[in-house]
């Protein structure tokens, strides 16, 4: 206390790293509840009562009031990251026009980006931007791409096709759990990429589940506000985050575009395979 100018007895909480405080935030405390943060990366966070172990997935097993619970953690390192990029390099005139017209410059890109059909007319984006991918991939080769452009394509089918490339790898994450043994009996969109409405609804469509998506959650802070309540005893328990997050959303899938989804997602797959020596020539 004497070096931090805190009084003497001032309670001291241990806080949460951001993709476990983020799960924590939308109430992801169910066994099968699964937090998919759409943020600069994105992390998949999976919520199970028992060990599902693999070791295609990160693992924190913990234990929250003698409940021994797991955490497991799987994500791609440019998820939003590549539609920063696409905003940055691409998107210079959306960046500029937005605030005199008063719009995000993103939901001027989505605006365009909705007139592009699903499957952005033969465009699929690997959207690994980082030279190497964690876990489910571990792959320390992995690079992005974009594969089938031609001169009819523009700048509103790329990004498209960054944002369809983004689902296709959570479904690749989502995959890897549902292999050990995790239930995803509820999944939950969050952080900033999140806010995009055609985003969510491609995340649904290529994922082939109902999500939900919470408006007014803020993130890992609240998770960490949460932590510190119940360590000091002004909230009573975990439970209690229900109450605070307001209204739910729910994205459904639209089942008329999922064999196309499907049909571009099998070619997803086959292009990490096909060009795992390339990237690794690459250096």
């Amino acid at each position: 206390s004497r070096m931090t100018g805190l009084k003497p007895g001032t309670p001291v909480c241990a806080g949460g790293i951001d993709a476990p405080m983020s799960a924590l935030a939308v109430g992801a405390l169910e066994d099968g509840d699964v937090a998919v943060m759409l943020g600069t990366s994105m992390c998949n966070g999976f919520i199970s009562h028992s060990l599902r172990l693999s070791p295609r997935l990160v693992n924190f097993p913990y234990v929250v009031n003698g409940r021994r619970w797991l955490y497991s953690f799987t994500g791609v390192t440019t998820a939003g990251y590549c539609v920063r990029w696409f905003r940055d390099n691409l998107g210079r005139l959306e960046a500029l026009l937005a605030p005199e017209i008063g719009m995000d410059a993103y939901a001027l890109l989505d605006r365009e980006a909705e007139t592009v059909p699903p499957g952005s007319e033969g465009l699929i984006f690997l959207p690994h931007m980082m030279v190497g991918e964690r876990a489910p991939y571990w792959d320390e080769h992995l690079r992005g791409g974009l594969l089938g452009l031609t001169i009819y394509h523009g700048r509103r089918h790329i990004f498209r096709a960054f944002l369809e490339g983004v689902a296709y790898a959570a479904r690749y994450c989502l995959e890897a759990a549902e292999e050990a043994g995790h239930p995803l009996r509820r999944l939950m969109l969050v952080d900033g990429g999140a806010k995009s409405r055609l985003w969510r609804q491609i995340m649904a469509d290529v994922i082939g589940v109902e999500m939900l998506y919470i408006p007014k959650a803020v993130g890992a802070p609240l998770g960490d506000a949460l932590l510190a309540g119940v360590a000091v005893g002004v909230v009573g328990g975990y439970e209690a985050i229900s109450g605070w997050l307001g209204e739910l959303m729910e994205v459904k899938p639209d089942e008329g575009v999922k064999p196309l989804y499907d049909r571009y997602y099998r070619i997803y797959k086959r292009l990490l395979e096909a060009c795992g020596d390339v990237f690794m020539e690459l250096g």
